[in-house]
Order: C-alpha cells, then sequence, then structure tokens
C-alpha cells in the first residue's frame, strides 16, 4: 500500500486522480485514462485487462507482452550497490512476498540468495548477516544486528518514468521499448 499511496501522490501532484482499487474488482473503468497495476500476476493483469479499453501499465510486475508498458526495478541496480556495500560478501535479498511468477524467477536468477516476506515473522529466516532491502516497508523490521544495504525500489526517477509511460500510452504514442527498468 505504501508504494500506491507514493504513486497517488505524485500522480496528483502532476494534477492526475487516482483511485486505489483492490485486484480482486474486475470491473470496466470505462472513466479511466489508464489502469496502474502494481506487483500483479499474469492471470489477474490478463482479467483486469479482459474488463477494459483503457491502457493498462504494469508497476513492478512483469508480463513480458510487448502490448503492456512494464515499469520495474532494475535489479542489476540493486546488485550493484550490494557488491559495493558488502565487499563481495554474501548478502541475501529481502523482498516483500509477489505472487508474480516472472518476477520470482527473474529475481530468483539474479540473486543468489532471496528472502520472500509476507509476514514479519518471515524475517526468522534470515539465512545471513548482510541484507539488501528494496522496499522501505521492511526497514522498521530488521533488526540492528543485520548489515543493511538500502536501495530504493521507489525512486524519483521510476516514478518519472512511469508518469511518462502513462502520459505515451493514454495518447496511444506508439514507442518500440515498453519493457522500462530503471
Amino acid at each position: 500500500m505504501h508504494v500506491m499511496k507514493t504513486v497517488a501522490q505524485f500522480m496528483g501532484d502532476k494534477n492526475y486522480d487516482v483511485f486505489l482499487i483492490p485486484p480482486s474488482r474486475f470491473e470496466n473503468y470505462g472513466q479511466a485514462d489508464a489502469l496502474i497495476c502494481y506487483d500483479l500476476d499474469k492471470k489477474t493483469f490478463a482479467s483486469l485487462g479482459d474488463c477494459n479499453f483503457a491502457p493498462l501499465l504494469a508497476l513492478d510486475c512483469y508480463i513480458n507482452d510487448s502490448l503492456f508498458f512494464q515499469i520495474n526495478t532494475n535489479l542489476e541496480r540493486l546488485k550493484a550497490a550490494a557488491e559495493k556495500k558488502f565487499n563481495g560478501k554474501s548478502y541475501q535479498y529481502v523482498m516483500l512476498d509477489t505472487a508474480n511468477t516472472e518476477k520470482k524467477e527473474f529475481t530468483n536468477n539474479t540473486f543468489d540468495s532471496v528472502l520472500y516476506v509476507d509476514k514479519p515473522s518471515d524475517l526468522e529466516k534470515v539465512s545471513i548477516e548482510n541484507l539488501l532491502i528494496s522496499n522501505e516497508i521492511l526497514l522498521d523490521f530488521i533488526p540492528d544486528k543485520y548489515n543493511v544495504c538500502y536501495e530504493p525500489d521507489i525512486t524519483a526517477d521510476k516514478l518519472e518514468l512511469l508518469y511518462k509511460a502513462y502520459e505515451q500510452a493514454a495518447e496511444r504514442i506508439h514507442i518500440e521499448n515498453h519493457n522500462l527498468c530503471i
């Protein structure tokens, strides 16, 4: 919810109204210029798309369909920050759990060790003292005994990229690259 509130505030500052709607409500949102879908699995994304003619933007979810913009965190950027901070020592990437299978596969192929957190007690499974965190909400739950590299996944640049994709999608501007990472 923290991410979507950040997106809503950012888009509000650009004079756009943003309505936060749970993904379980598959309805036609004909009044929407575009729909920003956050961390959805491919099936849910497709079901929402089947109900709407408005452009769908996939934020932090891997849809891998050139028809849709997908704006994701550049995991290589996170990896480089962790490797620099930990001087090549082992670390574990701790992130919020996701139902997006493609996102998990890509993440698991990028990092040697990943812990998906669904609830605070999942943090008991941390297996290494060096942790890479990209979601701000997790920072409050990490005990001080761990060395943390915090590299945010929601940045001003990412929000600007989302906004640019939104404008291009809403105006139906043709572009070649719909897979945007920052």
